[in-house]
């Protein structure tokens, strides 16, 4: 179990809450409930995080559950504390934890009190390894038993895919960079993929960007640092910056990918 989930009551009894009533709405359908994100891997930020979950299923939710569960959800925010507002998390069944790729069809989501159907990305894959590796079963078998192990290769992939897929397009398409929260969070999601691409495992953003911090003291590193010191009641200007930083992160990628493709082709011929 989490230090920090034991520390925060308030967080603890919102996930009692909701394991209560989903168990009720699913009965033997039920299979598992995982925490993840900061509040498994660590840095968890009663400011800024979230409440990562996901719930297992025998199979498919029926139009009758997922009915159920939306109002169940809305319910919650309205009767529960803030952090009702601050749960993101999916409602899967059990035999897509078998998929190294993401599922077609897309799944139960909640996320910012919005309860709806929403397509897997890539960030599934990453999803999968920190359940397996970091996540906090609440109810349910262990998420070892549930989920294969991902190779580093695997991982390194699936990140290219979300880079290329999401990050990409948002050089030319800007709008969500207008949000000051989703400038801090795009720096330290490029924190986090850089820390992957060197040294081969997710941690949490903020040990991501205190690396960054640490090897790159100007520019990016100075970048990084205001993202940790942020306040969500303050201003954060430095888009061009932000944006500066994903084509650096990019860039940084396209670049390893190279040289170990041309160091693969060495050693073929060795």
């Amino acid at each position: 179990m989490s230090i920090q989930l034991i520390k925060s009551s308030d967080v603890w009894n919102t996930i009692q809450s909701l394991l209560n009533e989903i168990k009720i709405i699913l009965k033997d359908h039920f299979v598992g409930m995982y925490i993840h994100g900061s509040l498994a891997i660590g840095d968890f930020d009663p400011m800024t995080s979230d409440i990562d979950f996901l719930v297992v299923t025998m199979d498919l939710i029926s139009e009758d559950q997922f009915d159920a569960l939306r109002k169940m959800h809305a319910h919650l925010i309205e009767n529960e504390n803030i952090w009702a507002r601050k749960l993101e998390g999916s409602y899967i069944p059990q035999q897509y934890l078998l998929y190294k790729e993401p599922p077609v069809d897309p799944r139960p989501y909640i996320n910012e009190g919005k309860f709806l159907l929403e397509p897997f990305g890539y960030e599934w894959v990453l999803e999968q390894h920190t359940i397996r590796e970091y996540g906090i079963a609440i109810e349910g078998p262990a998420p070892q038993i549930l989920i294969n192990p991902f190779t580093t290769a695997e991982l390194q992939s699936a990140s290219i895919r979300i880079l290329t897929d999401w990050w990409l397009p948002m050089l030319w398409d800007t709008n969500r960079l207008n949000d000051c929260n989703y400038k801090v969070y795009t720096i330290l999601t490029m924190c986090r993929v850089l820390y992957m691409f060197v040294h081969g495992k997710i941690v949490s953003k903020k040990k991501a960007a205190e690396w960054i911090c640490e090897i790159y003291n100007e520019k990016w590193g100075v970048l990084a640092e205001k993202a940790l010191t942020w306040n969500p009641d303050s201003t954060f200007e430095n888009a061009d910056e932000v944006l500066e930083f994903i084509r650096f992160t990019i860039s940084y990628i396209d670049n390893s990918q190279n040289e170990a493709l041309q160091s693969s082709k060495i050693d073929s011929l060795n």
